[in-house]
């Protein structure tokens, strides 16, 4: 009887066990999930701020169009001409800004006209876009507004997402929205790591770099008084993070190593948001 009250104990644990595995699971996906809303109740804010923007930038390009078909600057001229129908080029390149400033939405805008745009984005830096008025862009790049603040791993980060290069490629109008939402969206997942690896730093020794080979790296220490280990654990990570494999290297201080362990761990954690945050509160006990 021992015996059997015994397993069933057993049994009994290791279902409170799979259903608290579950529930963290599922408070996981709510909380990945309220991240996703929030970043779309901010990205319709931010739509809704700069819709004057957007209407005072279509202005200037009417009164460009207007202005480039009566260069003479005769009034009843003009009037005759504005009653010309509009031409397909025209349409176009009034929707290619059109989605050009929609892919500029989630960042500070601080100048559009007809002939530039200015945006502030993440981590300071300041995108500079100026376009002719046949619909070519003359002048592309960023600006940093920040320099000498950033360490190694920043850089390492922003060089591994090849933003600059995208750049490069962009040489007409019509090409620009596609670039810039990849662009936002390399920016976001770099600002995102680094605002969580900010936070980490407060509760964890965390510690950032590069690795020989040049590759963005985090270092952190683990210390888990329930299981009686502390480790060290060095994990290389890529601006696409949280998605993607990350490679990890194990130092045990305290206690027996278990790999079995911490590869279980990074296996549970294997997406989602803040998975540094979860690898670690995990190997702490928390």
């Amino acid at each position: 009887r021992a015996a059997a009250r015994a397993a069933l104990q057993g049994k009994r644990a290791e279902a409170v066990a799979d259903l608290e595995a579950q529930l963290q699971r599922l408070a996981d996906s709510e909380s990945e999930q309220t991240l996703v809303l929030d970043s779309m109740r901010a990205q319709v804010e931010a739509l809704s701020a700069h819709s004057s923007m957007l209407r005072e930038t279509v202005g200037e390009l009417n009164a460009a169009v207007v202005a480039a078909r009566n260069p003479a600057g005769n009034a009843e001229d003009s009037m005759l001409l504005a009653e010309e129908p509009v031409k397909t080029e025209e349409v176009e390149m009034a929707l290619n800004v059109h989605e050009a400033l929609l892919a500029f939405s989630p960042w500070s805008v601080v100048r559009t006209s007809a002939e530039q745009w200015i945006v502030d984005m993440p981590r300071g830096r300041r995108l500079q876009v100026s376009i002719s008025p046949v619909g070519s862009v003359t002048q592309i790049g960023f600006r940093d507004m920040r320099p000498g603040e950033r360490d190694v791993f920043e850089d390492a980060l922003w060089a591994s997402s090849r933003v600059d290069a995208l750049l490069c490629q962009v040489t007409l109008l019509k090409q620009l929205p596609v670039a810039l939402s990849e662009i936002s969206f390399r920016v976001c997942r770099i600002d995102g790591l680094l605002k969580e690896l900010d936070v980490l730093s407060k509760r964890f020794s965390v510690q950032r770099g590069v690795s020989e080979t040049g590759a963005p790296r985090v270092s952190a220490c683990a210390l888990n008084a329930a299981a009686n280990y502390k480790i060290g654990i060095d994990m290389q990570v890529q601006w696409h993070y949280p998605a993607g494999r990350i490679d990890y290297t194990t130092e045990w201080f305290v206690g027996e190593g278990d790999e079995e362990l911490v590869a279980d761990v990074m296996t549970r954690h294997s997406c989602g948001q803040h998975r540094l945050s979860r690898i670690l509160k995990d190997l702490s006990g928390h």
